[in-house]
């Protein structure tokens, strides 16, 4: 078969019904994602994901007849988790006691690094506990099953995965011994070559016939990879695979099967702006990338799905999610054209690989696409061609079709299948005596099928009703959401503005500070000048020398003075010097006066710094964070807070409003109760007359203050209540 043909690969919806629930009822598979699962012959076992919950049950789907049902397990399984691995691994002594391992994961709390074995044969799990080189906690991780050869132990290969942030690019090794006296282990065993970068939420496979495990692609927390790298499981060398062909976009989230031991088929996955839905094969063999064509279904873009090879040589895909949406619907890829042409069905597939994610979103819809099926025998020709099994809807917020009509339906078509396959055998033996008795039954059989579809499609219609309700609904709620954020916003916005305006008042008030600093030496200079000028003339004058120059003398002190007439040095000095003196003494009074002016505005200044470090330390001890500032506390630069921080500061802005709600209680409650008191006063008092004139009698009310205690002749005289002494502003009168 040449290449064109065998890359144009058919995909077909799979429809499924419910089976049995562990302890009684109906079991329905729920959407979700970030689970894992293995395949074995033509049944699927998953466990775990994220949904409506996480999920810690075991489920199976049995191909033939396209049931999922729910595993009854015995002793303690894994908890509730995401993002972790199943590795199915087969004994070398006894290859049909088949084990599903179970590593890591995310938990609703933290990461695990714990180990659990589901035992097929007896269906109960078992956990093991290691008391050194035990891998880190992570997610997003993948364990692969290297069987033992020539007597050597089997091993699972542990490689990446992510600790919330931080990605890894570690490798494990989980020896299994082939004895049942061995003990199991972890080993961290040196590498050669350049390992791959730090990754999660790749794919791997392992190639027996060239001893390698293939890598491909994942996410860094920066960007997504399809780089393929290759590990030589003998000597646990890395090397990376330069390939042929157009290669897959970047991706993470993925899932990949190996066909044949030859063909790598990846689907889906996303990177950074889209979410994809293309699928691409590699031949290993030269490790050449050929483009792929799917045709009859167009298939939704999603990931962190799995993906599992059937011995049928078909690729079943289930669940995962898509901008919003989590997937419960299942399709098959038939691969058939990729094995061999005398090869009718593939051997059984030891392990597939699904990939994980190591994020939740908890407000992230959960679509449950439920199938209902009731199976018509083949009993003639036209009957065998009718499709009485509803096609899958696409995914909804709701699910399409409640476990009460799925057991009503069910268990009507057995009935009329017992009929049927009855007259079967009528038609059979005698193929050319139909009788009309027969016809008879055969059309009420079909009459019988027709109103069990009417009523199915009346099911439908009443749950898309539902649906459609139940989609108003959380619309409504998100407009709800919408206006309540919109208000917050608002907040914010008054908050910050409020901040800037008080930082821009701190720095108007910090620039006036420094001007007033700066004037303040300014002040001290001139003053230090004044004295000099002062000491430098009294030591003049006293100068014997200079007391003979008579003019200069005269024209110095008239650079002070400015006085015309002068003719007594004696007098000169003496009036020079209280005039000298007394204008110094003026002005040093006034710097004085300025100095106490300025250290009253220095000391001012340093009250409202302490107020605002207290303030500090009080948005400190009420927050407990050192990361939230007053910048914060006004609403600038919140996006540079964790979300423990914006959580702390929602909680302390509520505090804040309810205590801000119970002062205005206490204060509207003191109104209260004096109006009370003093209606109380009134009433004890037993007076109908103004309390002004005494006269005449009560007959207005007085407002805002509603006041009742004068007649209308004073209320027009008076501006003030005469009992609470509030403006009176308007006033009804009564009779």
């Amino acid at each position: 078969m040449d290449d064109k043909s065998r890359f144009s690969l058919k995909a077909t919806r799979l429809t499924f019904s419910s089976g049995a629930k562990v302890g009684g009822g109906v079991y329905s598979i729920e959407a979700r994602w970030g689970h894992a699962s293995v395949s074995i012959g033509k049944k699927i076992y998953l466990f775990g994901g994220q949904g409506q919950s996480l999920y810690s049950n075991t489920v199976v789907y049995d191909s033939t007849t396209s049931i999922w049902s729910e595993v009854n397990t015995l002793d303690k399984g894994p908890s509730g988790r995401y993002g972790h691995s199943a590795t199915l691994v087969e004994d070398q002594n006894d290859p049909t006691n088949l084990k599903i391992i179970v590593f890591g994961g995310k938990t609703s709390k933290k990461y695990v690094n714990d180990l659990f074995s589901l035992d097929l044969k007896t269906m109960s799990w078992s956990t093991f506990h290691f008391s050194k080189n035990v891998p880190d906690t992570r997610a997003g991780h993948t364990c692969t099953f290297v069987p033992g050869k020539n007597g050597q132990d089997s091993r699972i290969i542990l490689f990446g995965g992510n600790h919330q942030s931080k990605y890894l690019n570690s490798l494990f090794i989980l020896e299994i011994p082939r004895l049942q006296t061995g003990t199991i282990k972890w080993i961290k065993p040196p590498t050669k070559g350049t390992s791959p970068s730090h990754r999660s939420a790749h794919t791997a496979d392992f190639i027996k016939d060239k001893n390698i495990i293939l890598y491909f692609g994942g996410f860094d927390g920066k960007r997504s990879f399809n780089d393929l790298h290759a590990l030589n499981v003998n000597d646990l060398s890395w090397s990376k695979v330069i390939t042929k062909g157009i290669p897959p976009s970047p991706r993470n989230g993925h899932s990949s099967v190996l066909v044949n031991g030859r063909y790598l088929v990846i689907h889906g996955g996303c990177f950074e702006t889209a979410i994809l839905n293309d699928v691409h094969i590699l031949d290993v063999s030269t490790f050449t990338w050929f483009p792929t064509t799917v045709v009859d279904l167009v298939l939704f873009n999603r990931f962190q799905h799995s993906s599992n090879l059937l011995d049928s040589g078909e690729m079943i895909t289930f669940g995962g999610c898509s901008s919003g949406l989590l997937y419960s619907d299942m399709f098959n890829l038939d691969l058939r054209p990729l094995l061999p042409q005398q090869i009718v069905s593939a051997p059984p597939t030891a392990n597939t690989t699904t990939t994980t994610s190591t994020t939740t979103n908890a407000n992230t819809p959960n679509p449950t696409q439920k199938e209902i099926t009731y199976s018509v025998p083949n009993y003639t020709l036209e009957l065998s061609s009718q499709n009485t099994t509803p096609i899958p809807l696409s995914p909804m917020n709701t699910s399409t079709i409640p476990n009460t009509t799925t057991t009503t339906t069910t268990t009507t078509a057995t009935n009329h299948n017992n009929n049927i396959n009855s007259d079967c055998c009528k038609c059979t033996n005698h193929p050319t005596n139909l009788s009309t008795d027969h016809l008879s039954t055969q059309l009420n059989n079909a009459l019988s099928l027709l109103n069990l579809e009417q009523n199915q499609k009346s099911n439908l219609s009443n749950e898309l009703m539902k649906t459609k309700l139940d989609r108003a609904e959380a619309i409504r709620s998100a407009l709800e959401e919408q206006s309540k954020i919109e208000n917050l916003e608002k907040e914010l916005s008054k908050i910050d503005a409020a901040y800037k305006k008080e930082l821009s008042q701190k720095t108007k008030f910090q620039d006036s500070l420094n001007k007033i600093t700066s004037a303040l030496k300014e002040k001290e200079n001139i003053l230090q000048s004044y004295n000099e000028i002062l000491t430098q003339i009294k030591c003049n004058i006293k100068d014997t020398a200079f007391l003979e120059k008579k003019d200069t003398v005269i024209q110095i002190l008239a650079q002070f003075s400015n006085l015309s007439n002068i003719n007594d040095l004696q007098s000169l000095k003496l009036t020079k010097e209280n005039i000298v003196n007394k204008t110094l003494e003026i002005r040093v009074e006034d710097l004085e006066k300025e100095t106490l002016e300025l250290k009253k505005q220095l000391e001012q200044q340093r009250v409202r710094n302490l107020e605002l470090n207290k303030a500090k330390e009080i948005l400190f001890n009420q927050v407990k964070r050192d990361t939230v500032s007053l910048e914060h506390m006004l609403g600038n630069s919140l996006v540079d807070l964790s979300l423990q921080d914006l959580d702390k500061l929602e909680e302390f802005y509520h505090n804040s409003l309810k205590k801000i709600g119970i002062a205005k209680q206490e204060v509207l409650q003191r109104q209260l109760d004096k109006l009370q008191k003093e209606k109380d006063e009134n009433s004890n008092n037993n007076t109908k007359n103004c309390i002004v004139c005494v006269d005449l009698s009560i007959n207005t009310v007085l407002l805002p203050c509603k006041h009742s205690c004068i007649c209308n002749v004073c209320a027009k005289k008076l501006s003030l209540c005469p009992l609470c002494r509030s403006e009176i502003k308007d006033i009804i009168e009564y009779y």
